[in-house]
């Protein structure tokens, strides 16, 4: 019985994982086309890994720019963040 709830927890998981990606990648689909000034804005109600997990679906250039235009603090964090997904 707990093996079954495992199996089908982890089922579940994946399926939020996989709807939670959809709906960032849709996001940064949006704020492609903002000023890196604007996505800053809109990013900073938003936690340190959601930015990075939006920030992912970038151009390496659009990356860089809306950092740049981020609180300096704060974009260290996402950075390191983006690093540890593998984003340069």
């Amino acid at each position: 019985e707990f093996s079954k709830l495992k199996t089908e927890l982890r089922r579940e998981i994946g399926a939020l994982t996989k709807d939670r990606d959809a709906m960032l990648h849709s996001l940064a689909k949006t704020l492609t086309a903002l000023p890196p000034q604007a996505v800053a804005v809109e990013l900073a109600a938003l936690d340190d890994e959601v930015v990075a997990q939006t920030l992912r679906h970038f151009t390496a250039e659009q990356r860089t720019a809306t950092l740049a235009a981020m609180d300096p603090k704060r974009a260290q964090s996402v950075r390191r963040r983006l690093g540890q997904l593998g984003v340069r």
